[in-house]
């Protein structure tokens, strides 16, 4: 008797999902092909990514979108320089957006473990065009340079707590790593740099979520493995 173990990111996302989806099903209930939209209080996203379409997830990243260029515009056309014009609103649409925040985190674990491959290649092409709202964002100068007049003109009469004269160093530091105190060419050619980056890191983390390999062991190559892990395993 041989035990199959499939290679890659997704297996062991997959095996996350499947129970994920089992105790989703009991808190929507089972409705057939249709579930419904109802929620517990207090949960703010719906993690069922049955219940989405390839429609729905475009749709919130144009909002999402959209909602960063008008965060980004609002900063670089801030007067006066204060915490609410110039710092907060880049939290806030980082906190919202970012890589920590709830569409972006829908879009990561949608593109790792969804069961539909189309909703996998639209979550993962989002993640992309996110990445890309992002970096256009921090390589905007009018943006580098209001963070730097605020800090030297008006952050210490907003008594910033430490933790966020922190953020605000590291946003400027950022800046100046991208070369926004260098040429426009230089400038560019970050961008364009960090872009291909973005697009390797998502296709390899694709990659990995589509790749179907499976391995082979026998009883005695598993020898010591827990028994839970081992009942687990597809036998052939």
């Amino acid at each position: 008797m041989f035990i199959t173990i499939k290679r890659g990111i997704f297996s062991s996302s997959l095996i996350c999902w499947k129970l994920f989806s089992r105790s989703a099903v009991q808190v929507y209930g089972d409705m057939g092909d249709k579930l419904t939209s109802v929620r517990p209080p207090g949960i703010v996203r719906n993690w069922d990514l049955r219940t989405y379409d390839v429609q729905n997830l475009e749709s919130q990243c144009s909002k999402a979108i959209i909602e960063i260029k008008n965060a980004a515009d609002f900063v670089a056309s801030a007067h006066p320089f204060s915490y609410d014009t110039v710092l907060k609103p880049l939290l806030e649409c980082d906190r919202l957006y970012g890589r920590d925040g709830n569409i972006y985190s829908l879009f990561t674990v949608g593109s790792m473990v969804a069961e539909s491959a189309e909703i996998r290649t639209t979550c993962s092409r989002l993640k992309g065009i996110l990445n890309e709202a992002f970096l256009d964002l921090h390589m905007r100068t009018d943006i580098y340079h209001n963070l730097k007049k605020y800090k030297e003109e008006k952050s210490k009469q907003d008594n910033l707590s430490k933790e966020l004269s922190k953020v605000l160093d590291r946003l400027i530091l950022k800046g100046q790593r991208n070369g926004l105190e260098l040429s426009k060419e230089v400038q560019e050619e970050v961008k364009r740099v960090k872009k291909e980056m973005s697009l390797f890191s998502l296709q390899f983390c694709r990659n990995l979520g589509e790749d179907n390999t499976l391995l082979y062991f026998s009883k005695d190559d598993l020898e010591g493995m827990d028994i839970g892990f081992l009942s687990a395993l597809e036998k052939v």
